[in-house]
């Protein structure tokens, strides 16, 4: 019995075996996903065909849209300011929206577009106001726009002097410059 005894020691803890990692084989990874669309990425991408290959001009259309004068930006994203005009509209379209006094310019993606209805969705949104400080003009001078025919225009108690001006800042320099030949 001894003998069994001293055969049979006490097993010491075996430490772990420390094992390294091996790459599992290209059929075991798991395929990459795209980060947008829970869909494994491609390993080869393939050629494009003609059925997929167009002129810009033939799929979509870039329209150019002169909002009146207080037209908010909240406004023109609302579905319903697209009502009279949904129907010219396509899915993938561009729409540029310039105010008549053209302080900002609006850059607009055609999401959907139905019957009475066009969601849009902004990509662009540029203010176009001048940088330069703003001119001070006496009372008796008043600048307004009067449409984009005769556009800006200067007036003098009420007279008007001079239209046709691009800008509201081309306008209030004349102006100013008419005050100064007067004053002399």
């Amino acid at each position: 019995m001894a003998k069994a005894a001293a055969q049979r020691k006490p097993k010491a803890q075996e430490a772990p075996v420390e094992t390294a990692e091996v790459d599992p084989t290209p059929e075991e990874k798991e395929p990459e996903k795209h980060p947008l669309f829970d869909k494994p990425l491609e390993k080869k991408a393939k050629s494009i065909t003609m059925s997929r290959f167009h002129l810009v001009e033939g799929k979509l259309s870039h329209w150019y849209v002169e909002a009146e004068m207080g037209t908010t930006v909240e406004q023109i994203l609302d579905e319903s300011f697209w009502a009279h005009i949904s129907m010219h509209l396509r899915a993938g379209d561009t729409i540029t929206v310039m105010p008549d006094n053209m302080a900002w310019r609006l850059e607009l993606h055609v999401a959907g577009a139905g019957n009475q209805y066009a969601h849009v969705v902004k990509m662009e949104l540029y203010d176009l106001t001048p940088a330069h400080p703003p001119v001070k003009l006496p009372s008796i001078y008043k600048i307004e726009y009067v449409g984009s025919h005769h556009k800006w225009r200067f007036l003098r108690n009420g007279v008007m002097l001079k239209d046709g001006f691009e800008t509201e800042s081309l306008a209030k320099r004349a102006a100013k410059n008419h005050e100064m030949a007067v004053n002399r």
